[in-house]
Order: C-alpha cells, then structure tokens, then sequence
C-alpha cells in the first residue's frame, strides 16, 4: 500500500471542511428560501380572504340598495305603461272620432256630392291630423316616461356602482 503524504491528508481534509460548509450554507439558503416562500404564501392567503368578504359585503349591500329602489323602479315601470295605453286609447279615440265624421258626411251629402267632396277631404283631413296630434303628443308623455324610467334606473344602478 502506498504511504499518503501529510500535506495530502491536510489538503484533502481542508477541502472536505470547504465542501462541508458550503453544504451547511446551501441548506441553510434553502430552508431561508423555504420559510420566506410560506409566510409569502400566507400573506397572499390572508389578502385573498379579506377580498373574498369585502365582494361578499359589497354584494349584499348592493342586493339591498335595490330592494330598496325596487318599487321606485317598478312604480316607474307602471307609470310608463300607463302612459303608453292612454296615448293609444286617445289615439283610436281620435281616429274613430274621424271616421265617424267622415261617414256621417257622406251619408248627409249625397246628392251634391261634387261640391262637398273637397270639403269631405278637408273634414278627413282635419280629423287625421288630430288623431296625429293627439298620438304625437301621447307619444312625448309615453316616451318622458320612458326617459324618466331609464333615469332611475340609471339611478339605481349607479348607486350600487358607487356601493362596491
């Protein structure tokens, strides 16, 4: 067997205690690394949470905003409907109101029938455009209302915009 030097066993001793405490320092690293990454993991936990219960706050308190706005909304809704069938009773109101004049006057006119007809187009006339501006003007108040509705429920909407 072949005899080791002294310096050899120094330097291979020597380099066993570097490689050693690298080692030591290497798991040391890690299990800092290791540590950190769990209180990271924690931290990240702990906020997700925390928004998880504010959108669980924000959306109830938005459900009860409009719960709250709910019968404005659909009074409105109701008033519009309103609205729209009185402007359409008024409008066949009108336009029956028309034809009626129309045929009570051809039935008084008969005989002279040449000259009565420019004044049976003007009667006609005169009660189509009635039944357009009765309609027109039922059709402003209905679509107020419309506009009145779109309003509040713009309202509604952003308050519980404003909510979250």
């Amino acid at each position: 067997m072949s005899r080791q030097r002294p310096e050899d066993i120094v330097g291979r001793g020597l380099g066993f205690a570097v490689a050693l405490g690298a080692l030591a320092l290497g798991v040391a690293a890690a299990l800092m690394n290791s540590e950190r990454t769990r209180q990271m993991r924690e931290e990240l936990r702990g906020r997700v949470d925390d928004l998880g219960k504010r959108v669980d706050e924000l959306s109830a308190q938005a459900g009860r905003m409009i719960e709250e706005r709910r019968p404005e909304i659909e009074e409105t809704i109701e008033r519009g409907r309103k609205v729209v069938l009185e402007g359409l009773d008024k409008a066949k109101s009108a336009v029956d109101q028309g034809a009626e004049r129309a045929q009570e006057y051809v039935h008084r006119s008969g005989p002279g029938l040449r000259d009565t007809a420019e004044d049976f187009g003007n009667r006609v006339e005169s009660a189509a455009g009635e039944a357009k501006e009765t309609a027109g003007e039922w059709f402003d108040k209905g679509q107020n209302v419309g506009q009145r509705m779109a309003s509040d429920i713009d309202n509604a909407m952003d308050d519980a915009g404003r909510a979250f």
